[in-house]
């Protein structure tokens, strides 16, 4: 009986090792608080001193990814013309 549990937990890692190093069935985890903010309420980033950036490269090719289907662009520029 342990023979066999050592088998199968054997052949469970090497499965998941091979999941892990050939990238396949991805986890994508969304976490959402939905009451942290009301949907009116506007804060300027400038004011809080918050930066982000980044960007989204293919591990292989090192190549810029902008795949529609995963990634969606959302700008907003605000400004003052003349005062």
């Amino acid at each position: 009986m342990t023979f066999v549990i050592l088998l199968l937990t054997l052949g469970y890692a090497i499965l998941k090792a091979i999941m892990l190093t050939s990238r396949s069935n991805p986890s994508i985890n969304i976490s959402t608080i939905p009451s942290f903010f009301e949907i009116t309420e506007t804060i300027n980033l400038n004011e809080v001193n918050f930066r982000l950036g980044f960007s989204f490269r293919s591990y292989n090719t090192k190549e810029l990814v902008d795949d529609s289907r995963y990634v969606k662009w959302i700008v907003r520029m605000r400004g003052k013309r003349d005062g």
